[in-house]
């Protein structure tokens, strides 16, 4: 499962390879013929991982799109650029909410807004996909940036988080698939 952009190949990553991503170690970056950044993996990207993806997908080396971690490697610099990861399988009403982040030094280049879109690209292809929600705080002004860019729209906002929406298929695309 490979997703390619202008200059990304985006790709979920196994059981064994999330494991080397969080080890944050070099093995991944070894096994995948990439160049070795030093690597900071946030605390809530680790929980995350540590927590609800790797139990969900198991000691195997199957890849389940909606409980991995994916990855977004700068073709030409060999380099992972950022990551994402969604948290969970669509709901009833065809909602998967997503999560992502940059790695340090790669952040202002347009690369996170580059990776959302080639998830927005995927998510298309899914039948039970209509639409993918995101949190932000409201002082994440780089993050707000990155889904507007993405045409995501802002549907509700409290003291700590605005929660946002992008809608996958056209409401005539979802009629359609409810006949």
């Amino acid at each position: 499962m490979l997703i390619q952009t202008e200059r990304l190949n985006i790709f979920p990553l196994t059981y064994e390879q999330t494991i080397k991503y969080i080890n944050n170690n070099s093995t991944l970056e070894n096994e995948l013929g990439l160049q070795c950044h030093k690597r900071q993996v946030a605390e809530d990207l680790y929980e995350a991982v540590a927590d609800g993806i790797l139990p969900k997908l198991g000691s195997t080396t199957k890849k389940l799109p909606y409980h991995a971690l994916w990855i977004a490697v700068e073709r030409d610099q060999k380099s992972i650029v950022s990551s994402f990861l969604f948290k969970g399988e669509p709901n009833k009403f065809g909602q998967v909410e997503i999560g992502y982040g940059s790695e340090a030094g790669f952040e202002n280049k347009g690369y996170m807004t580059e990776t959302l879109s080639g998830a927005i690209k995927w998510a298309r292809e899914q039948k039970e996909i209509r639409s993918i929600v995101a949190e932000t705080k409201p002082q994440n002004i780089a993050s707000i940036r990155v889904l507007a860019k993405n045409n995501f729209k802002e549907i509700n906002k409290e003291d700590e988080k605005i929660i946002w929406r992008f809608d996958v298929k056209s409401r005539k695309e979802n009629a359609a698939t409810h006949q």
